[in-house]
């Protein structure tokens, strides 16, 4: 590298996928069957 000159390519090194249903988690199923909650959406 000559007198302070960098130099670099920008490249895809993966390619993630953040679906909706990611910004709430899945409650657990035996929380569910009590009844008393319904699954978050994209969960069921």
């Amino acid at each position: 590298i000559a007198a302070g000159k960098y130099t670099w390519l920008p490249y895809t090194f993966e390619t993630r996928v953040f679906n909706t249903n990611m910004y709430l988690h899945p409650f657990p199923l035996t929380e569910v069957q009590k009844g008393n909650l319904t699954q978050n959406p994209g969960w069921q």
